[in-house]
């Protein structure tokens, strides 16, 4: 993905960019740390400054990814809500969800397993491991939670949340603050009595330990959405937001430092998980909310090219990072001294450096050969989403004086057509840009004709349109 320019900075929520790309650099240092053991100490004028507490509660990185994708989620409706936006299908939805998560995930089961990566006890564990992944159902079991990559218990998560997203979505536009209250109170409740009566962490990991997060980032949508075309006057007081904004990422640090000082105690980190996890909800709500009202100065330092390059790549990263990491490992790459490489203090820099560049290497060419062209090409989607797409269209005309909302391939489209051209050309020309049906293509081109004005890109934040414009889609 691009960092986005100036004029686009709001059309594309560009914190949220940057969170993205915090989450992911949070997470690949924590597993690498894992491997290395390279401690984060800076030695500054004659002293030691320690940063250990990134790498060491970097899981944190996984509760930021939650958050970020129920706001994610919400925000179309939540322009629904409050912008009388047409709504989004169901069809759409899961179109959308699937043509992101899916084949990149599949792919790393199948070639993981291919390569000899993961460790099946026999040929039966292989065929149940692969199958409980693949039907997103490895976290309910302790011999699969963690079987063929590490890191993908939390996609199971994710998909568990789209399945019930529906039911959650209908109750948080009706009422979006006693809906996400209601999930932060379960979901303290739960990890509470988990806390108490087992040891294992992998219960507090599932769903219901973790609601809050997608709740919180629900409300999040929620409240941007409606300080920003409801209060628009409040929305504007940059300082406020900005001071806002320094708070919440403050409160962050403050949770990941909470999470390390904890490692000492008993039960760690589930004890910690209870509440810490609320706090890095609020903490989260904050911090973001006050950064997408923020001074541009404090945007564009949180969207800066580095964590918008990592957001870009942040899922196939995610996917692989361990995976690469755990490889060079095992390959004595970089090659250590003696037989235990945790003695080797020039090993463990060594051998962070590599794994960095290699995973993030490895994250961008499957970023670039495989999800950002499907999301280019979007095969299917006119099939399975060609009606649903008329339809919202069709009810965007009805009655109310329309316009067209259009990507920069679009205008693009517009500037090869004079002022002259026929309705019928602009149609044919719009049905092969956007592969839209015959019929939603000549609404397109007769609205335009009657239009004449030119919208800017939709804000429609959702990650399966983050790395490239949108295509065409009507508004009210």
């Amino acid at each position: 993905m691009i960092a986005p320019s100036a004029a686009r900075s709001v059309d594309r929520l560009a914190p949220l960019d940057g969170l993205r790309g915090i989450a992911i650099a949070l997470v690949l240092w924590f597993h690498i740390w894992q491997i290395t053991w390279l401690r984060a100490d800076v030695r500054a004028f004659g002293a030691t400054v320690n940063f250990n507490a990134i790498p060491e509660a970097g899981f944190v990185g996984v509760d930021l990814f939650f958050f970020i994708s129920g706001f994610c989620l919400f925000y179309p409706y939540a322009r629904t809500i409050v912008d009388g936006r047409p709504r989004q299908s169901l069809a759409i939805f899961a179109y959308r969800r699937a043509i992101k998560i899916l084949p990149s995930y599949y792919f790393s089961i199948a070639l993981v397993a291919a390569l000899g990566w993961a460790h099946f006890a026999s040929p039966v564990d292989a065929f149940h491991q692969i199958v409980a992944h693949a039907t997103f159902v490895h976290v309910f079991n302790d011999e699969t939670f963690g079987g063929i990559n590490g890191v993908l218990w939390s996609l199971a998560i994710e998909v568990q949340f789209y399945i019930i997203f529906p039911v959650v979505c209908w109750c948080a536009m009706r009422r979006p603050l006693l809906a996400c209250g209601v999930l932060t109170i379960a979901a303290f409740a739960y990890r509470a009595i988990v806390a108490s009566h087992y040891d294992a962490v992998h219960e507090l990991d599932q769903l219901p330990g973790t609601i809050d997060l997608f709740a919180a980032g629900i409300f999040t949508a929620y409240a941007y959405r409606a300080l920003s075309a409801r209060k628009p006057q409040l929305a504007a007081r940059r300082t406020l937001w900005t001071a806002l904004a320094f708070a919440g990422a403050m409160a962050s640090a403050w949770t990941v430092q909470s999470a390390f000082d904890a490692r000492v105690l008993p039960g760690w980190p589930g004890v910690w998980e209870v509440w810490g996890r609320s706090a890095m909800a609020l903490s989260f709500a904050v911090l973001t909310l006050g950064s997408l009202l923020a001074a541009p100065a404090w945007q564009r330092a949180l969207a800066n090219p580095a964590f918008v390059f990592l957001s870009a790549i942040s899922y196939n990263l995610y996917l692989w990072h361990q995976v690469v990491a755990r490889a060079l490992r095992d390959a004595h790459l970089p090659p250590w001294s003696g037989t235990n490489e945790h003695a080797d203090a020039a090993w463990a820099l060594e051998s962070t450096g590599v794994s960095f560049v290699a995973a993030i290497a490895v994250g961008w060419l499957l970023t670039k050969c495989i999800e950002q062209p499907l999301l280019r090409a979007r095969p299917f989607e006119v099939a399975l989403t060609g009606r649903a797409e008329r339809a919202r269209y069709g009810h965007a005309r009805g009655g109310h004086g329309t316009r067209m909302e259009k990507s920069n391939d679009a205008d693009r489209v517009d500037n090869e057509l004079t002022a002259g051209d026929a309705a019928e050309e602009r149609a044919k020309m719009y049905e092969r840009t956007f592969n839209l049906q015959p019929e939603t293509a000549r609404l397109a081109a007769e609205d335009k004709a009657t239009s004449g004005e030119r919208k800017p890109a939709s804000d429609d934040v959702d990650e399966t349109r983050a790395a490239e414009a949108r295509a065409l889609e009507a508004g009210r």
